[in-house]
C-alpha cells in the first residue's frame, strides 16, 4: 500500500492490519470466503477504515491448532491501531466466521506549499 498522499504510519499500518487479518482468517477458516473493505472519509476527522469478515471454514477443511507462543495477532493489531490513536475490534459474526474492523485517524501534516491540510488534499497552485 503506497503512502502518497497520506503520512507513511498510516498506510503501514492499514497494511499490517490488513495483511494480520486475512493470515488469521487462512488460518482459522480455511477455504471460508473472506470479504476485505478499505473506506476513507475526508471529513473533518479524516479517517480510514478497515475491515475483514470471513465466514466459517468452508468445504469441510479444519483450522489449523495454534502453534505454541502464538495467539498475539489480534493484540497486535489493537496495539497498531492505537499507536495512530485508532480502534480495532474483532468478534465472532452470527454465521459462524469473524470480523475484525479498524479505524485510523489520518492526521494533517504540512504540504509541499507549506500550509497544514488534511493529508488527501493537495495544495492550490499559485
Amino acid at each position: 500500500m503506497s503512502h502518497h498522499g497520506r503520512p507513511p504510519g498510516v498506510g503501514l499500518t492499514a497494511y499490517r492490519i490488513l495483511q494480520e487479518a486475512l493470515s488469521n482468517a487462512m488460518r482459522h477458516a480455511p477455504g471460508s470466503q473472506v470479504e476485505i473493505r478499505v473506506s476513507r472519509d475526508d471529513g473533518d476527522a479524516g479517517i480510514v477504515g478497515l475491515g475483514v469478515v470471513n465466514g466459517p471454514p468452508g468445504g469441510g477443511q479444519v483450522p489449523r491448532p495454534p502453534l505454541p507462543g502464538g495467539g498475539h495477532g489480534l493484540l497486535g493489531m489493537r496495539e497498531r491501531a492505537a499507536a495512530l490513536g485508532g480502534e480495532l475490534t474483532a468478534r465472532p459474526t452470527a454465521e459462524g466466521g469473524f470480523a475484525v474492523t479498524a479505524t485510523l485517524p489520518v492526521p494533517s501534516w504540512p504540504t509541499r506549499c507549506g500550509s497544514w491540510r488534511r493529508a488527501t488534499r493537495c495544495c492550490p497552485r499559485r
